[in-house]
């Protein structure tokens, strides 16, 4: 049994920080390590390109190929699926991921067979089975399934993931290939989960509707993962690392394990001032940034996504990193209701925060989110391939064009390279234009100098009129494309 398991491309149109932040495909490592036995291969577009797939889809040598799929890859997923099936119509397609889980009517299209809810792992060797026999895919839980052009529901799993009992992710079939991946200013960076999901219900965001509860693994299984990863840099890709209840254990097994890395992790604001006495530790065991979704200094627009955290909270988590020497990537969230009176306060609050890693996200209405549900009627387009939380897709208050303008000067000011120098912070890009994160960076401002004409580019889910389809509930079936 060949199988391929593809991280699919970006598209064109999208910006998303490519070439600041390129991560392993762990979900993929992950199935990859429980289909041990099989003949796997991981093939990540990122490192090899669009003219590997295409040569790969047009193969018949795969019995099987999956795809991994946020939103902004959904149209890319179409695309090679209908590829592939042209090729070999006995091949069987899958899909999964967070998109397709809160979503799985943009991907109700004949050549998918089978999408995958939630996690995957503990369902892909059950489904690589029923295709290997022949059998029926009614007995593996958690999936949508094609049979007689109908996509049929399985009975619901319980959400839940047995962490304790994976595998190790397969890192060897991407192994000569890991110096590749790095994560801003740090390279070569190996990415670990500790845990799943968020205490907090954020109205833009799909963890807490894809994901029951925080659930977290042994933390001597973390220790020995961690010994058999060479990279010296760690990205913990959890959705709120402090959100975990065994990090103290971690700690201590980390220290008495003498392991010497750098790390990364991700968490809210209101942990970071609950937990100082733990983050204030980690620092001293090598931790080194912290990635905080601050969303905004406005109150107001902090309750409108239901954020739990308030505006002094942020400046005290702020407050704490800078205390500890602990560099602070901070996600600030550009609302269409703004004018330039706002994008101005902004700008006074990072100065005021001495705020040197940011990152501009439009507030995006993800199908599937609660806020996608809220603001169905003031989407303006339905186009995937700008889903990168680049793109505004809701009406805004300002035209569209000048939005883009204030958007790019808060970078330009931000990364201005004296800056950066005067304040004495760890640099999140080279100061050399000609190094290749400071032209990407370049190239990246430009982009949303232009991003206003990407807009008016029509999709097939602009023709979707109610929030049903997108979601495909299983009394509505209707299939596109």
């Amino acid at each position: 049994m060949n199988i391929l398991l593809v991280r699919a491309p970006f598209p064109e149109m999208c910006l998303g920080f490519k070439g600041l932040t390129e991560l392993e495909p762990l979900q993929l490592e992950y199935l990859a390590a429980e289909l041990e036995g099989y003949n796997i291969e991981i093939l990540d577009t990122w490192i090899y390109g669009e003219k590997k797939l295409l040569k790969e889809m047009s193969s018949k040598k795969w019995d099987i190929i999956g795809f991994n799929s946020s939103a902004v890859h959904i149209l890319q997923v179409h695309k090679y699926a209908k590829y592939a099936k042209a090729a070999n119509s006995k091949v069987l397609i899958l899909v999964g991921g967070e998109q397709p889980t809160i979503s799985p009517g943009m991907y109700n299209i004949p050549e998918i067979d089978i999408i995958i809810f939630g996690e995957g792992v503990s369902k892909i060797r059950k489904i690589v089975s029923a295709f290997k026999n022949g059998s029926d895919f009614e007995n593996v839980p958690g999936i949508a399934y094609r049979k007689n052009d109908k996509l049929l529901f399985t009975e619901k799993d319980s959400g839940l993931s047995c962490f304790n009992d994976y595998k190790f992710p397969n890192r060897e079939l991407l192994g000569k290939y890991r110096n590749k991946y790095f994560l801003y200013g740090a390279r070569s960076v190996a990415t670990v989960v500790y845990s799943l999901g968020c205490p907090h219900k954020c109205n833009f965001c799909c963890v807490w509707r894809k994901q029951i509860g925080v659930q977290t693994r042994s933390p001597q299984l973390i220790i020995e993962e961690l010994k058999t990863i060479k990279e010296e840099w760690i990205f913990f890709c959890d959705d709120n690392f402090l959100a975990n209840t065994n990090i103290e254990d971690f700690l201590d097994l980390l220290e008495e394990n003498n392991i010497k890395k750098k790390y990364i992790i991700e968490c809210s604001a209101e942990l970071i001032i609950t937990k100082e006495k733990l983050l204030k530790r980690f620092r001293e065991l090598g931790l080194c940034t912290v990635l905080v979704g601050l969303e905004s200094f406005s109150e107001k627009d902090l309750v409108y996504v239901n954020k739990a955290a308030s505006v002094e909270q942020n400046r005290q988590c702020l407050s704490i990193l800078r205390k500890y020497n602990i560099d602070c990537l901070a996600s600030v969230i550009v609302y269409p209701q703004w004018t330039k009176k706002d994008f101005d306060n902004l700008w006074q609050n990072i100065k005021r925060e001495k705020i040197t890693f940011l990152h501009l996200q439009c507030l995006t209405p993800y199908p599937g989110t609660e806020l996608f549900d809220e603001t169905f009627d003031e989407i303006n387009t339905f186009n995937m391939d700008i889903y990168d939380m680049e793109h505004m897709v809701l009406n805004t208050k300002m035209p569209i064009k000048s939005f883009y303008k204030e958007v790019a000067k808060i970078y330009i000011k931000t990364y201005n390279p004296i800056r950066l120098i005067t304040l004495k912070r760890n640099l999140p890009f080279p100061l050399n234009p000609f190094h290749r994160s400071g032209y990407t960076m370049f190239k990246f401002i430009y982009g949303i100098f232009q991003a206003h004409k990407h807009s008016e580019v029509k999709c097939l889910f602009d023709e979707f009129k109610s929030i049903e389809r997108f979601t495909l509930n299983k009394s509505n079936n209707q299939k596109i494309g």
